[in-house]
């Protein structure tokens, strides 16, 4: 079978206005600062939501109040006419991934049909409005048992989603992590939150070649404790994604992770250098296109 086909453009803001192709898979990592959120659109119309940025609370003092959900998330989904998210991913407590959320769960016009969360116990602001949020609105909310792994999401009859990884017991909030992979025709995508060396030899162990995926969200924006060779060297993206802020105060993305990038020759886009970053996908081939919405 042929691999998948790349090509790239700077068409992102047409492809805001007539949104996408009928059949195509569209998914948009969001450009929202030092943080993640990502939105897919199945071809035949579910929507799944994973992460959403920060809040105008950030949990802690190093994270700049941002309002992804008023600012970005909620001004797009309502100009591509998304009332019903079928499916909402907290990959894991930390406000910069979910500070937000709760606003969009929460909207009045927004249905949800579900919630999925790691299960790490966090005691934080954004984490308690989240669930607090859920439970006012009686959205089903759930979090992976590591021992019922893979967990197969109802993305449709034309998109495989899975959940592979998600720790409610790691050592650590980030490692806790849900990693996720979709699948349409010949293309595959994967997400891994925040996830670290240690969840990522985890997912290493547990699933080798299995992580193949053309297009990786890198874990934690870059950070020097992610994207380590050997989880690389078995993703083999041919594009990574990174979300991250200019500017920020952890030296995100690291230098370490740029290089090891750069040295398999992959394809790699910025939200802090490009804004906003489209791709979409008939299944066969697939385009990347970033824009300043």
């Amino acid at each position: 079978m042929d691999e998948p086909k790349f090509s790239a453009g700077l068409s992102g803001a047409q492809a805001v206005a007539g949104w996408k192709h009928p059949g195509e898979l569209a998914v948009v990592f969001f450009d929202i600062g030092q943080g993640d959120g990502a939105l897919i659109q199945t071809p035949r119309g579910k929507n799944i939501l994973i992460d959403s940025g920060e809040g105008k609370d950030p949990d802690s003092r190093f994270l700049k109040p941002i309002d992804a959900a008023g600012r970005v998330i909620m001004p797009f989904l309502r100009q591509i006419g998304v009332n019903r998210l079928d499916i909402v991913i907290a990959s894991h407590p930390h406000s910069d991934h979910m500070g937000s959320m709760y606003e969009i769960i929460g909207d009045a016009d927004m249905e949800v049909g579900q919630l999925w969360i790691s299960g790490f116990i966090q005691a934080s602001t954004s984490n308690k409005k989240l669930l607090t949020t859920a439970k006012r609105r009686k959205i089903p909310v759930y979090s992976p048992d590591p021992n019922e792994l893979p967990i197969k999401l109802d993305a449709g009859d034309d998109v495989a989603a899975y959940i592979l990884y998600g720790d409610p017991n790691a050592e650590s909030a980030n490692n806790s992590s849900i990693v996720l992979k979709f699948i349409y025709g010949r293309v595959s995508l994967l997400f891994t939150g925040d996830l670290e060396a240690p969840g990522e030899k985890n997912c290493a162990l547990r699933w080798g070649n299995t992580l193949r995926s053309d297009i990786l969200k890198i874990g934690h924006h870059g950070s020097k404790t992610s994207s380590t060779q050997i989880f690389l060297n078995l993703v083999k993206p041919d594009v990574a994604m990174i979300s991250v802020g200019s500017y920020n105060t952890f030296g995100h993305p690291h230098a370490s992770t740029m290089q090891r990038l750069q040295d398999m020759k992959i394809k790699t886009y910025r939200t802090d250098e490009q804004g906003t970053i489209f791709v979409f996908s008939d299944g066969k081939t697939y385009r990347v296109e970033p824009s300043r919405l």
